[in-house]
């Protein structure tokens, strides 16, 4: 464990950082609108496969910056790229809101990017570190299950008020919601940054002594420039070396990802599920709305995941100790498969929702633990944002997809293919994990 030689007084902020998470997790989860979005743009015009070309543009935006941003949280502060991810989340909802064009809308996603983007590297890297520093990296899992307990029961408050709300007005829950994210933004600035690594502080000191040696020696070659080229000089050099920063963060992840195959097989693993899992929960509310239920009825049908989440939430370190990274790198792909089927086919298709949800809340906060263990701190909030750049990856190519399938067929055929799809990845995946690791 490093010795990161902190006062009194900082381990205690930093401890803080860990309870203060709980409850900004809770209201920044509670947002009215995710269980309505999508029959709310319906309701303005918008058909399925215009949804699926947000929802790309969306991702489009996500897998172009995320890294960048990652790499802007690393260099320049989680408590910073967190704050600034806020701001934009109460920016896009009001364009969702105020706006009565695709165009509109478009800017809308695309802005709702940056605030996921700031946000999705950022905010698990604040925690982890904050963790290791006062040497409690070990509780992670017992913590992410915690948050997600917490993020469920936000689901529940969301989808349950913003499903009422939406049988009344599609503005107020709107409204709410951007009044909760303006809490947000103020709540983020309490929280306090933590330190890196010794070792990367130790070569962040060695870089600034060289870039001080640098700067001297150009000093006394440029005696004879003008004030204003010296200017002129200065702001091009400190650009550059925010480029070369930025392009040593990115070489030096990918090079961390090829030497871990373990590591990059559970990012493609964990983030193909969770986008399959998504693009199922997003088209499962126009697939309701079309079978005659009401918002609330969605909402409620999502609340009642929310709450099973929840219990389950805080036992997944218990239920990792028992059947193992395998057992669930096994079992959870099967139900969600069968359970896809069971969306495509049965009657009541929505309960059939639930267990894809338990499913994937057990793989985020199991694969968040596994993936934090090889990531080196340093490079945490970059790594994890690659992560999510290649959810962004999965989304483009599966959810629009689906919503051209739910144009020109039904949704129920857009859902029997992806049971197909499911289905043999899922086979694919127990073939590995039970054999092709042996001959490896």
């Amino acid at each position: 464990m490093e010795n990161f030689n902190l006062s009194v007084s900082e381990k205690t902020a930093l401890n803080k950082n860990i309870t203060k998470n709980y409850f900004f997790t809770f209201i920044q989860s509670v947002d009215l609108t995710r269980g309505i979005w999508m029959i709310y743009l319906a309701s303005k015009g918008m058909s399925l496969t215009q949804l699926g070309i947000l929802e790309t543009i969306f991702h489009i935006t996500s897998l172009t910056m995320e890294v960048p941003t990652g790499a802007v949280a690393d260099l320049y502060g989680r408590r910073v790229s967190r704050i600034v991810g806020r701001i934009c989340s109460v920016i896009s909802v009001m364009l969702l809101l105020f706006s009565h064009s695709f165009v509109g809308y478009a800017i809308s996603f695309i802005i709702t990017a940056l605030s996921y983007n700031m946000e999705s590297g950022a905010g698990d890297a604040l925690v982890y570190d904050s963790m290791k520093a006062v040497g409690r990296e070990n509780e992670y899992m017992k913590v992410g299950g915690n948050k997600e307990m917490i993020f469920q029961l936000a689901n529940v408050v969301s989808f349950l008020a913003g499903g009422y709300l939406a049988t009344k007005s599609y503005p107020l829950a709107f409204a709410v919601t951007i009044v909760i994210g303006l809490f947000t933004v103020i709540y983020a600035f309490g929280f306090k940054e933590p330190p890196l690594a010794p070792k990367l502080l130790s070569d962040s000191n060695q870089t600034n002594e060289l870039n001080q040696t640098t700067e001297s020696s150009e000093t006394t070659e440029s005696n004879q420039i003008t004030e204003s080229h010296q200017k002129t000089e200065l702001l091009e050099n400190e650009d550059t070396k925010e480029r070369y920063s930025m392009y040593k963060q990115l070489t030096e992840s990918l090079k961390i990802l090829k030497g871990h195959r373990r590591l990059m097989f559970l990012i493609l693993f964990s983030q193909f599920l969770m986008s399959f899992t998504t693009t199922v929960f997003f088209y499962l509310q126009n697939y309701m709305k079309g079978d005659g239920y009401s918002e609330f009825t969605i909402g409620s049908v999502y609340a009642v995941t929310g709450v099973l989440g929840a219990i389950l939430a805080p036992q997944v370190f218990r239920i990792e100790a028992v059947i193992k990274e395998k057992g669930i790198l096994v079992a959870m792909p099967i139900i969600i498969a069968l359970s896809t089927w069971g969306i495509a086919l049965a009657k009541y298709h929505f309960l059939f929702y639930i267990p894809i949800s338990l499913a994937e809340g057990l793989i985020f906060v199991a694969q968040g633990d596994y993936i934090n263990k090889v990531i080196p701190s340093e490079k945490r909030a970059t790594l994890l944002s690659m992560a999510s750049m290649v959810f962004s990856f999965f989304m483009i190519t599966l959810f629009p997809i689906v919503g051209i399938l739910g144009d020109y067929m039904t949704l129920k055929g857009a859902f029997m293919v992806m049971a197909i799809l499911g289905t043999t990845l899922t086979f694919i995946n127990t073939v590995y994990q039970m054999w092709g690791k042996r001959v490896e």
